[in-house]
């Protein structure tokens, strides 16, 4: 096998990936109401309406589409 065709077969197997096999992940559309829920820790400091955060820390996002 020539070096080309072994680049194109990897293309392949990697394409078949990402259109068929891939991780299914939630996708939001214009219109669609989503509810996330947060959890975890922060510091920083707040100058008028303006939030610096500084270090955060055991995040977590839980979001689904209603």
């Amino acid at each position: 096998m020539q070096s080309l065709d072994r680049i194109m077969l990897f293309l392949m197997i990697i394409g078949v990936w990402a259109l068929v096999l891939k991780p299914n992940y939630i996708s939001a559309h214009s219109g669609d109401y989503v509810t996330c829920n947060v959890s975890g820790s922060a510091w920083g400091d707040t100058s008028g309406s303006d939030v610096e955060v500084w270090d955060w820390g055991g995040v977590s996002f839980d979001c689904y589409v209603n």
